[in-house]
């Protein structure tokens, strides 16, 4: 006598279903384990600065992520992200926007920009990894993401105002300062 094989026969539809479930699920975990890790070329760097309400100023070397493509892959698989650096992701139209933390290996600050380059919130500490939308809380029309814990070192609240070429208030091709001062 042979041993009967069928799980659905030896076990019931049930049992069957779930021990199908789980085999695909691990394969499906699998497959996604061994795809590629694509860090994204760095873009162009341009200078930022944002001034606080009590006047403290701070520059950041910002990547420009202006089309749909490099919006999408932004800071992904990155390692690192140094203290001063950044990216700002820009629209042509304010909106509410959102982002996520989808292959993002360290934690971010997201500062939610509108068309005048005030700052309408900020979203500390982004969990790496984490699907959750982190959504503006009103129009905006820039996002600038930095290191996490950054933006709480340097004070930086609501209503601080960020100058960018993209605001058409600050160049965009001068040098940032090597570092903040009370960074």
């Amino acid at each position: 006598m042979t041993p009967n094989r069928d799980v659905s026969a030896r076990f019931g539809p049930l049992t069957a279903v779930l021990f199908v479930s789980i085999i695909l699920g691990g394969w499906q975990s699998h497959a996604m384990s061994q795809t590629p890790q694509v860090e994204q070329q760095r873009l162009e760097t341009q200078a930022l600065m944002v001034r606080t309400r009590q006047g403290k100023q701070f520059f950041f070397t910002v990547e420009l992520a202006d089309d749909p493509e490099e919006q999408r892959i932004g800071l992904m698989n990155r390692a690192e992200l140094d203290p001063d650096a950044g990216m700002i992701f820009v629209h042509d139209e304010p909106r509410i926007l959102g982002m996520w933390m989808k292959n993002t290996l360290i934690a971010l600050d997201m500062l939610f920009i509108d068309a005048g380059g005030r700052i309408l919130n900020i979203h500390e500490n982004a969990i790496p990894g984490d699907l959750t939308s982190i959504r503006s809380r009103g129009p905006a029309s820039a996002v600038l993401e930095i290191a996490g814990g950054r933006a709480a070192q340097l004070e930086l609240s609501v209503g601080d105002q960020l100058f960018h070429c993209h605001f058409d208030n600050f160049p965009c091709k001068i040098t940032a300062p090597q570092s903040n001062s009370g960074s």
